[in-house]
């Protein structure tokens, strides 16, 4: 994309809004519109690019697949087993489903 219009250093969503009316590629565009437009584009790039990771080593499979055999092991109480992930997300989503 070429640079902000004359006078800015950068677009801006109301910049893209206007552009995208002057271009003719719409009647008419709220910034707001734009905003969720780039903010689910986004998402679905990320979602792409985490869905499809690059090939590893032989040595970082064989560690992955020792890590991930911890959480299959039964619940010990005395030596339980507390995940350290990015996202608590999925560990409550369990936690619920096993309260049911």
């Amino acid at each position: 994309m070429q640079l902000a219009t004359t006078g800015y250093a950068r677009w801006s969503l109301r910049l893209l809004a206007d552009r995208a009316v002057e271009l003719e590629y719409i009647d008419s565009v709220s910034h707001e519109t734009v905003r969720s437009v780039l903010k689910k584009r986004a998402k679905t790039v990320e979602e792409k690019r985490m869905g499809n990771p690059p090939l590893q080593n032989i040595d970082f499979v064989v560690n992955m697949e020792n890590v991930l055999s911890v959480y299959k092991h039964p619940y010990d109480p005395v030596n339980p087993v507390i995940c350290m992930d990015k996202s608590p997300k999925q560990s409550i989503k369990e936690i619920k489903s096993q309260l049911k």
